[in-house]
């Protein structure tokens, strides 16, 4: 981790917010986008909710996704929970980065197994899964070597409007992703999680995104160990509640 942020100093230049305006929000001239395109043949056409085009309201579209590859998990989607960064993506809060239109948001995902690639052991079909923020990375970098995917060096693919640039996300690579607001998604079995048998889906989706935020730092500051710390966390959101749940 450390390693890290010593390696994001180098890179970017720290701007402090209100020095400068980095985003003209809500402009519709500073908006990213392409035209939907049609599923091609390595795809296959799925049903999807989400934002053709910046200013519409959200809608039903037929989206492109990708055949399964050897090592990917197909998971027919139950349940996706929302998210505040969805409705940010979707209103070009973070015009861009996330908010890449046609956007389908949705990074809470969780469902069944239907299918998955020769090389996949670790899932079987009927297994209850999730997809939670980013579907792939560049495996070579220190953190994720060491399990820390999500400080890839070379930025993690976002679950949507992310960038395909590692080669595990197949399908049209001249398109962004497209997230969990859809009837299945198909991504590489390391960005996979399976679920307990006995857990409820309806509930299980914010565990992919305040859960696991809360779980890492608790984590990584030994709050989840044997001996018991105290802790303060600021504010009252999904985030303070799962911390009392995790503890």
């Amino acid at each position: 981790y450390n390693e890290y942020k010593s390696y994001l100093r180098s890179k970017y230049k720290v701007i402090a917010m209100g020095k400068e305006k980095m985003f003209d929000f809500y402009n519709p001239d500073n908006v990213s986008a392409v035209p939907l395109p049609e599923p091609q043949k390595d795809e296959y056409p799925e049903v999807a909710w989400g934002v053709e085009k910046y200013g519409e309201p959200i809608k039903k579209l037929t989206i492109g996704r990708p055949h399964l590859g050897d090592d990917d998990v197909k998971v027919d989607l139950d349940y996706c929970g929302i998210c505040y960064s969805d409705l940010s993506c979707g209103s070009n809060k973070i015009p861009g980065y996330w908010s890449k239109y046609p956007c389908v948001p949705g990074h809470e995902l969780v469902g069944r197994v239907v299918e998955v690639g020769k090389n996949v052991t670790e899932f079987q079909v009927g297994d209850k899964a999730g997809i939670g923020t980013y579907v792939d990375t560049c495996f070579e970098c220190p953190s994720c070597q060491s399990g820390q995917e999500n400080y890839c060096f070379q930025t993690m693919v976002f679950t949507y409007s992310g960038t395909k640039k590692f080669g595990r996300v197949g399908g049209n690579q001249d398109i962004h992703t497209f997230g969990g607001y859809s009837g299945s998604y198909v991504c590489h079995k390391r960005f996979v999680y399976k679920l307990p048998d006995g857990m409820d889906l309806q509930k299980a989706g914010p565990l992919l995104c305040a859960g696991i935020t809360m779980f890492e730092p608790l984590v990584q500051h030994g709050a989840m160990g044997e001996k018991k710390l105290k802790i303060g966390i600021a504010g009252e959101s999904s985030l303070f509640y799962y911390s009392t749940y995790l503890c």
